[in-house]
């Protein structure tokens, strides 16, 4: 069976067969300001939270090694041009580290054995284990969920089942409704009943959205995050499935008015509204006039900025502490303003010259002369014992 990973960005397939027109002065200076938040961000504020152990990454300075941190670090690491450079001994831990988490009695991840997950969190950890191994070149050691497997949520057994489960979500929270459906997208993509389940999701999500905003949920007027944040999350089940989204025009009006008009009071809120640009990019009638880029960019310079901390990395909160899930947000906030608002290939991130060759990466050390993974694959270890049961609770708006 196979999942999708990632969706490949327009500007990454266009970087390679063609030369990309120069950012206007504008645009230029305001991508220049957005970067200056980045500079101690990879290196040391990346570096100091990998353990060299495990070959997973800690959430924070503070917490032990995660599956969800260390499927974010891996993804960072794509995004910022690192992992084509990973060596080899540290490529082999942290597979080894992913594989170990799989139960072979479900297929799922967990971060150890006997715990206990939502299907929210098994569709999580679902995609980032996937996505991280798939990055890595490397894949799953047993069969992923499927239907005769046992671990698949009752809500798809059929199209019945998820018809009412849907119409049952939280619809006056849609971002709380969205992300209960997002985090199925990767289960029902590699279920025997996929097909009819996305019949069911097309057929229902229509009745949800409103004309006059472009967002789903029960208020046809709310414009705040909440509302963009479950706009982003719902967008994305169109794209995962390469579906166009509908009244993307208008939800571009809005995502745009919300950004310029309301509070960002998580650092989610500055990806969300990025990562629903990015979600509606293929399926607008127009492209993003340069004036608007600008705005756009400046302002969600000046929301990362109120979540950036001294030691280099983001916080969820304006008072939170530095961890994977905000640094998660800020290398997308970086990411597609360059490649989906201003349309550049994103230049080169601050501190990845030397990244590698920092003193913890080199395993030979730092393990006495030899290089032995510490994590069996196929055993469930517990190295991430300190883990909550339900890792996804503890952020804002995912």
């Amino acid at each position: 069976m196979c999942i999708l990973f990632l969706k490949i960005g327009l500007i990454s397939a266009m970087a390679s067969t063609a030369v990309l027109p120069a950012a206007s002065p504008g645009v230029a200076e305001a991508l220049q300001g957005l970067d200056a938040h980045y500079a101690s961000f990879l290196n040391p504020w990346l570096i100091s939270l990998w353990d060299s152990s495990s070959g997973g990454q800690r959430r924070s300075a503070s917490a032990g090694v995660d599956l969800q941190s260390s499927g974010q670090f891996v993804s960072t690491l794509e995004a910022t041009d690192l992992l084509a450079d990973m060596p080899a001994e540290v490529k082999t831990l942290v597979v080894g580290y992913f594989q170990s988490r799989q139960d072979p009695s479900d297929g799922f991840f967990y971060d150890f054995t006997g715990q206990s997950l939502s299907t929210r969190d098994k569709g999580r950890y679902l995609t980032y284990a996937t996505g991280a191994l798939s990055r890595l070149g490397a894949a799953p050691l047993y069969p992923l969920p499927d239907s005769d497997s046992g671990g698949v949520p009752p809500e798809l057994a059929n199209a019945a089942t998820f018809r009412y489960w849907l119409a049952a979500l939280p619809w006056d929270n849609p971002w709380t409704a969205g992300d209960q459906i997002n985090a199925q997208l990767p289960i029902i993509q590699v279920l025997s009943q996929k097909e009819e389940l996305l019949a069911e999701l097309w057929a229902f999500l229509p009745t949800k959205q409103h004309a006059g905003t472009g967002y789903w949920g029960n208020s046809a007027s709310a414009t705040d995050y909440t509302y963009l944040s479950g706009a982003a999350k719902i967008s994305s089940a169109y794209t995962f499935f390469g579906v166009p989204v509908p009244r993307a025009d208008t939800l571009y009006t809005s995502g745009k008015n919300t950004l310029l008009t309301q509070t960002a009071s998580q650092a989610t809120h500055v990806r969300n509204v990025l990562w629903l640009f990015d979600n509606i990019a293929m399926s607008m009638s127009h492209g993003i006039p340069p004036a608007d880029q600008i705005a756009i960019i400046d302002k969600s310079a000046a929301n990362i900025a109120k979540f950036l901390n001294s030691d280099g990395g983001f916080g969820m909160s304006a008072s939170g502490v530095s961890d994977m899930d905000a640094a998660s947000q800020a290398t997308k906030t970086r990411t597609w303003s360059y490649e989906r608002i201003a349309g550049q290939v994103v230049a080169d991130w601050p501190g990845r010259d030397n990244f590698w060759q920092h003193s913890k990466f080199d395993l030979s050390f730092s393990r006495g002369g030899s290089f032995e993974a510490e994590v069996t694959p196929g055993e469930l270890s517990g190295a991430a014992s300190e883990v909550k049961n339900s890792n996804g609770a503890s952020g804002g708006e995912r």
